[in-house]
């Protein structure tokens, strides 16, 4: 090493030492994790972690600790990663490939939190607040969040999904988007600056804002139309019924879905989101449809887009390998997702990092867990009932399609106020048009099914499911 190098890597050594220091005099030393073996069920998601920049995985208490380690950051022009729960399959929210910089993980999982707003209209969520959090606050009062389960991670966060407008299989409600956030960035000096858009008086300095609003000491907020913004997708309904688009409805990086917090996928640090809740429905059907054609689920598609059904509330396609995996190898997570909490699903991602990370500094396989789960797997209950199992096996593509009725007065929050006009007999409309397509393409419906309330499959759709099957 030339004296040059040896001078700029002690430069840097001492750097990160003061980096340190500065983040523990904030957060306390306890929650300043410096070891591989501490860090790794924050730097380790379901896509393995490769590089070796992550200088420290820090862990605040409270909205204005969170403000002041962006800062300290921001001093030491280190990179962040901002992260929620990590229980994405995605590798989103973890380190991988090369940096050019130090780099820090910030977990938000002790910033937990929701505020109700407008008679529970509205929710302000902060960092680490789930959807199964909303779902379970929101139940008792005859409401539900945008989503009720993350398609791509259990134990999903509510920032998580707007960052990332998730909600891909949601028709009726479209990604997940808002207008009114409190969020952080970098302006052209490098420092970050506050931005408030939440619609909500919380004071006039970060800090009194970041107290009040994570104490709830603000008052009661106006309507989010009344400020001009929205905090949900109204324009998607429409734009999934244009069955003629050159452009797909989704897509990544769609300028339409991108609003400061809105699809900014790590661009700034949000400290909170202001989005709209949904009146309950008061009935549900879940159709399973499955073919050996592709394109027949390309006709029901576009009939069902350009008729005068309302849309359906979800809609989700699998290829038969997806129920091939499931049924051989997804028994136990299955069976946890059918027994555990989101949030204890998420403790044992962390548990299962931590374990094969001493796995693989004994030299030995960092697998074995899932190895071991495989096995005892063979004699817990099967992923799907007997009669869908047969089905699921039996054709190449699937459809999964839900629909709901009696939604009351609060129709949606405001989505479909101008298709509500079936809205009582919804369900029955929606199985006679798959009835129908089903027996008039090329085919025949084989059966129909309704499932009790008391079976599980992976999915975990609500129940009664309907199940169709259709015989080229």
């Amino acid at each position: 090493m030339t004296p040059n190098a040896r001078e700029m890597s002690e430069s840097r050594h001492e750097q990160i030492l003061r980096l340190l220091t500065a983040l523990a005099a904030v957060v306390g030393t306890t929650n300043v994790l410096t070891k591989p073996s501490q860090q790794q069920s924050y730097v380790q998601g379901a896509i393995e972690a490769i590089t070796d920049a992550t200088v420290a995985v820090v862990i605040p208490h409270s909205l204005v600790a969170l403000w002041r380690v962006i800062n300290i950051c921001a001093t030491f022009d280190v990179i962040i990663i901002a992260q929620a729960a990590n229980t994405g399959l995605t590798g989103g929210s973890t380190p991988n490939g090369e940096y050019d910089r130090p780099l820090v993980v910030i977990s938000m999982q002790l910033l937990g939190g929701v505020h109700l707003l407008n008679d529970a209209a509205e929710l302000v969520a902060l960092p680490a607040a789930t959807l199964q959090q909303l779902e379970s606050t929101l139940a008792p009062l005859g409401r539900e969040p945008h989503s009720v389960l993350g398609s791509s991670c259990v134990g999903a966060s509510v920032i998580g999904g707007i960052c990332n407008s998730s909600g891909g299989m949601l028709v009726q409600r479209g990604p997940g988007y808002t207008e009114m956030a409190l969020f952080a960035r970098r302006n052209t000096s490098g420092a970050f600056e506050l931005i408030n858009h939440l619609g909500l008086d919380l004071g006039s300095h970060p800090e009194e804002m970041l107290e009040n609003l994570q104490a709830g000491t603000f008052s009661e907020a106006s309507d989010s139309a009344s400020d001009g913004k929205v905090c949900t997708n109204h324009h998607y309904q429409h734009k999934v019924r244009d069955c003629e688009a050159e452009t797909p409805a989704r897509f990544n990086n769609d300028p339409n879905g991108l609003y400061e917090a809105s699809g900014s996928a790590g661009k700034v640090i949000v400290f909170a989101v202001r989005v709209a809740t949904f009146a309950k429905p008061k009935h549900e059907q879940t159709f399973y449809i499955s073919t050996n054609d592709a394109d027949t689920f390309t006709t029901l598609r576009q009939q069902w887009l350009k008729s005068e059904l309302n849309l359906p509330v979800l809609a989700e396609y699998m290829h038969k390998d997806y129920n091939d995996i499931t049924i051989h190898y997804g028994r136990d997570t299955c069976l946890s997702m059918r027994k555990l909490p989101a949030s204890k699903i998420g403790s044992l991602y962390r548990l299962q990092a931590k374990i094969g990370y001493y796995l693989d500094k004994w030299h030995l396989p960092n697998t074995l867990p899932d190895w071991i789960l495989q096995l005892t797997s063979r004699f817990m209950p099967p992923s799907l009932p007997a009669t869908l199992t047969t089905q699921a096996l039996s054709y190449k593509y699937h459809l999964i399609i839900k629909v709901a009725d009696g939604f009351g007065n609060d129709f949606d929050n405001g989505i479909n106020k101008d298709s509500n006009k079936n809205d009582g007999n919804n369900i029955a409309a929606a199985q006679d048009f798959c009835k129908i397509i089903c027996s008039s393409i090329k085919g025949r419906c084989m059966y129909a099914q309704s499932l009790s309330r008391n079976h599980y499959w992976y999915f975990a759709v609500p129940r009664p499911l309907l199940c169709f099957a259709i015989t080229i």
